[in-house]
């Protein structure tokens, strides 16, 4: 997500066109479509349901066209308690803003399913058991799916034997997993620090205006040396200069791209704004 023309190129800038080009954004990724077709009770009110009434606004019903309508966009949107739709937002920060919105929406219900399924451990043992080893492989599997809807009816009733039936990825596709490595220069100790998720890549803009070179630098998905630090090695117990290097483990499958146009001169000490045409990496 790097450029949306639909609001940027609009003579009245105002964030009802940064909310409908991010929701554009997720309408046109299927797996989301589906699990807010799939979960959440009509009767229980969640962010959910309004995005989904969203994104039904924006496609004309069908979830297919894309037809920019922001009145119902903003006002389904600032219905939610959580949601902060001001001047001040880009277009990453919408963005993020709505995935934490899905993610609490996710918790919640899981906790909700997980209650349900503990009341009933005398009467529906099986049910339990299957329960748990589906929380299981959605904890190992390797696209960090959700639970979306899972329910019995009467004791006899099995679960659906397909898992993906039942876990759709939302935020997931957004987060690059990100997992740094220290090397102590005494005993030789290598220490894995703990995995960063990272949902936006920040890309400064040249004084060309290319961002592909910026984007290559930034985004280089393989080993990369960072600056030498003074860390205390957990083996030798010895404060010394350590060689750090990053590895992004899992690369975002949609990247959220924020360009940063105001830069500061030192010179004349002000923010100046590069109106420089930017080439976007495809």
């Amino acid at each position: 997500i790097a450029s949306c023309s639909l609001f940027l190129t609009h003579t009245d800038f105002r964030p009802s066109f940064c909310s409908a080009s991010v929701c554009q954004v997720l309408a046109a990724f299927g797996s989301l479509t589906r699990h807010l077709r799939a979960d959440f009770d009509l009767q229980t009110p969640s962010f959910a349901q309004a995005l989904y009434t969203v994104l039904q606004e924006i496609n004309g019903g069908g979830l297919r066209r894309c037809a920019v309508s922001s009145a119902p966009v903003v006002n389904a949107l600032k219905a939610q308690s959580g949601y902060v739709a001001n001047s001040a937002q880009d277009v990453d920060e919408t963005l993020l803003t709505l995935l934490q919105l899905l993610d609490q929406d996710r918790d919640h219900h899981q906790q909700k399913h997980q209650t349900s399924a503990c009341s009933n451990i005398t009467t529906r043992p099986r049910a339990l058991s299957g329960l748990r080893e589906l929380f299981q492989l959605a904890e190992n599997s390797s696209n960090s799916c959700i639970l979306t809807r899972f329910s019995w009816k009467t004791q006899q009733q099995q679960p659906p034997r397909d898992p993906k039936e039942l876990f759709v990825p939302v935020a997931v596709p957004y987060e690059s997993v990100l997992c740094r490595e220290r090397r102590c220069s005494q005993c030789g100790h290598v220490a894995v620090a703990v995995l960063e998720r990272v949902r936006t890549v920040r890309l400064v803009i040249p004084p060309d205006g290319n961002l592909i070179n910026a984007w290559n630098a930034e985004v280089g998905w393989r080993w990369t040396r960072e600056p030498r630090a003074s860390v205390q090695c957990s083996r030798c117990k010895t404060k010394t200069a350590c060689d750090s290097r990053a590895l992004a483990l899992r690369p975002a499958e949609i990247v959220c791209v924020q360009v940063v146009r105001l830069a500061y001169d030192s010179i004349r000490r002000r923010v100046v704004r590069n109106h420089a045409r930017v080439r976007v990496p495809r």
